[in-house]
């Protein structure tokens, strides 16, 4: 009887709304200064305004666009949960924003220093209850500062500097759970960093295409005359029509990946055909150009209906080779990614992550942030201490997101992301 009434216990029903980002944190400019030096310069207005100025020449990313026009000083607030005191300036426009330090959290939760190593553990999925009995504070502590980092652009935390945003990406859709439901986790990938997370509870174009569609708002903030040059994909019809209607002019290029091994799975098998079949296989893949991937191609249709008797083997090479000129479009873009292997890697990671923390739970809103927060976090997180990192300019880029912009803003891996989510990562 149990059984019985948990089947037919009702789903819970999602609100059809479109994604909006928070405008909390978004008149905060946030500036890599160190503590020592913030006390000594947080009195006196003629130093920290020479402060401010020095970090525009330097970081001109973190500030608004406005900001060039010029500002004042507006006024001084002080924060009873650090007792801190931070400055307010008003630019010539009109608005006013908020000068941070990097060793203070986003809305004074705490310091960077204090939360450094609660967050690396969140990262790979340890659970609330866990970091509160090992960190202190309680469990919505750690659950609000989690959700806090969804709020920020992922594109525009992660890439600094605008010439780094890539034009090539490969997207894919992870089947993941909700409460009792199933949704579909959206990636979008370049250059070993995610740039596009979202969770939907539907499988179609439109569905996708709002998805996605998160991704390229953020993209265009940061750059308006952003275009997607290729996307790789797998062959799922709706991810294809979802992409094209985003980008009419990109390149969609199927995962030649996912046609291999398909083929590698039926032929396993057969011990005598297998080697000599691959070897073809992986020939057509390494084909220098256009017309010798065609030919190989076509030798590998030839050979296989001469040497193979099996109708699994020769429907699934059939298959491979009826898409011979969706694989020839990636000879159009060199840069391209012709397998999904590189998100697959990303893949891999939240895959670790959701089974460790048993999927999603609450609200659809916070499942949503917590994807995004994972995104954030997976470029910002230091590289496994066995990863040789060689240093570039006297700096050690120890993750995706400093490799991405070939430098950091501090040498602790958090404040560094704080720094990154000035103005939550917008530009506009």
């Amino acid at each position: 009887m149990s059984k019985q009434r948990y089947k037919e216990k009702p789903k819970r029903v999602l609100k059809k709304k479109a994604y909006k980002s928070s405008k909390k944190g978004l008149k905060t400019i946030r500036l890599p200064i160190a503590k020592e030096h913030y006390d000594e310069v947080i009195e006196s207005p003629e130093e920290f305004r020479c402060v401010i100025d020095d970090y525009w020449t330097k970081h001109e990313e973190l500030f608004p666009k406005d900001f060039i026009q010029g500002y004042t000083l507006h006024s001084k607030e002080y924060s009873k949960k650090l007792d801190f005191s931070y400055r307010r300036i008003k630019l010539k426009t009109g608005s006013t924003f908020s000068i941070a330090p990097s060793f203070v959290m986003p809305y004074m939760v705490g310091y960077t220093s204090d939360i450094s190593m609660p967050l690396l553990f969140k990262k790979y999925g340890a659970p609330s209850w866990l970091l509160t009995r090992a960190f202190g504070h309680n469990d919505m502590y750690w659950e609000r500062i989690e959700c806090s980092l969804g709020r920020n652009s992922i594109v525009g935390t992660t890439v600094k500097n605008i010439e780094n945003l890539p034009q090539d990406y490969a997207c894919d859709e992870k089947f993941s759970r909700w409460a009792r439901q199933r949704i579909y986790v959206a990636m979008t990938a370049a250059k070993e960093c995610v740039f596009g997370m979202s969770v939907t509870l539907e499988e179609t174009s439109k569905a996708f295409e709002k998805t996605y569609g998160i991704f390229v708002k953020e993209a265009k903030n940061l750059k308006k005359s952003f275009q997607v040059r290729s996307v790789n994909l797998d062959g799922f019809h709706s991810t294809r029509k979802a992409w094209r209607n985003l980008f009419k002019n990109a390149v969609i290029i199927l995962c030649f990946l996912h046609g291999v091994l398909k083929i590698k799975k039926v032929a396993k098998s057969n011990q005598t055909l297998f080697n000599p079949l691959m070897d073809l296989v992986w020939q057509v893949y390494h084909s220098e150009t256009s017309q010798d991937f065609l030919d190989n191609m076509e030798l590998l249709r030839e050979w296989t209906q001469d040497n193979v008797e099996s109708e699994k083997i020769k429907e699934r090479v059939m298959k491979l080779y009826n898409r011979t000129f969706d694989y020839e479009k990636a000879y159009e873009v060199s840069s391209c990614h012709r397998t999904s292997n590189m998100i697959d890697r990303q893949m891999d990671a939240y895959d670790r992550f959701i089974y460790n923390r048993k999927y999603y739970h609450g609200h659809m809103a916070t499942t949503e942030l917590k994807a995004r927060a994972w995104a954030i976090l997976h470029n910002f997180v230091p590289f496994c201490a066995r990863k040789k990192i060689k240093p570039i300019n006297g700096q050690l880029l120890y993750c995706r997101a400093a490799q991405l912009n070939g430098f950091i803003y501090c040498g602790n891996w958090l404040e560094n992301l704080v720094c990154s989510t000035s103005l939550n990562g917008f530009r506009c």
